[in-house]
């Protein structure tokens, strides 16, 4: 869909382009455009397993122009800490879910500004750790909910 528009003056354009940047942010939650991901949606409890992780893995090679299925949803925040110099590993759940391990690399900062409800965007993937492979969501996106 295309839109035009005249302003009454050159003078005006400084004053409508705050008011447009301002506009647009309150329309996408306070997020800006280039901050923005395409989410594939939510999964529901049954689907946010270990499986699907596997076979997201086996459906790729995931790049650039073909990127990983990213998903979001609100979940609760039982656990935080930080690891390596300024990754945050987190423990979250979806309502009526077990808690599910998931690593933030850079977010460290965030820490202290999360509530006990977020939203996350996030690839599931397969951790495998001293021969044991678990579930793990690797967080693209970590806002409050």
């Amino acid at each position: 869909m295309a839109a035009g528009l005249t302003l009454a003056g050159e003078q005006h354009l400084p004053a409508f382009a705050a008011a447009l940047a301002d506009a647009v942010l309150a329309q996408t939650g306070g997020v800006a455009p280039d901050d923005a991901l395409d989410s594939d949606g939510p999964l529901g409890i049954a689907e946010l397993t270990l499986e699907l992780a596997q076979r997201l893995q086996q459906a790729g090679p995931w790049g650039q122009g073909f990127p990983a299925p990213l998903f979001d949803d609100v979940f609760t925040v039982h656990e935080t800490r930080v690891v390596g110099a300024d990754h945050l590993r987190l423990r979250l759940s979806l309502p009526g879910g077990p808690p599910l391990n998931a690593i933030a690399w850079g977010a460290a900062p965030l820490r202290g500004q999360l509530a006990t409800s977020v939203r996350v965007a996030y690839e599931p993937q397969v951790n495998s750790w001293r021969g044991m492979r678990e579930l793990q969501l690797l967080v693209r996106g970590l806002s409050p909910a």
